[in-house]
């Protein structure tokens, strides 16, 4: 009995220990800091490669997609731009494509987290040699982690070389601002 005694009395100063203690975790005060984060992005391909030639009597006309993955967690909701700039169009064989010209024909735009980006931009546009801006989220969009992909054709004269494929490097780097 005196065991079941003294078991009783531990049992209960165990649980006004336990309880004495929650209710002073409940009075104290924490802060927390909260840091921005990067724009980045990731899975930039070094290499476009058109194949698939559709061809009229004035142009083959070549295809292909590229996709990049976006992250915004700067907390600043200053939109983002996407610049990309392509190297000289060569042949499987290496020869240059004269007289080429690329477009982006479009892009898709896949959100995973946060807040989808949505573009300032129309397309089809140019897709230049220069670093030129092919995707703008406009302020307040693009929040989070974000998947786009862009659609690209290339155009070569018929009375170019034939070849079933072109290849380009591509840089493409992302800025803070629509």
């Amino acid at each position: 009995m005196k065991l079941i005694g003294r078991s009783a009395l531990l049992i209960c100063l165990l649980i006004g220990l336990i309880f004495g203690i929650a209710s002073g975790v409940g009075a104290a005060t924490a802060t927390v800091t909260l840091l921005p984060g990067k724009l980045a992005i990731t899975d930039t391909p070094a290499l476009l490669l058109y194949t698939g030639a559709t061809a009229t009597d004035e142009a083959r006309t070549y295809t292909t997609t590229f996709s990049v993955s976006i992250t915004d967690a700067t907390g600043s909701r200053a939109g983002w731009h996407i610049q990309a700039a392509l190297g000289p169009f060569l042949s499987a064989t290496g020869t240059s494509a004269f007289a080429s010209t690329a477009t982006i024909t479009g892009a898709s735009v896949i959100t995973q987290t946060g807040r989808a980006p949505s573009s300032t931009l129309a397309y089809p546009r140019p897709f230049h040699a220069d670093s030129d801006t092919i995707f703008s989220a406009a302020a307040g969009s693009g929040i989070g982690k974000s998947l786009v992909t862009f659609a690209t054709e290339l155009s070569i004269p018929a009375d170019s070389a034939d070849s079933d494929q072109y290849r380009a490097a591509l840089a493409v780097t992302i800025l803070s601002g629509p």
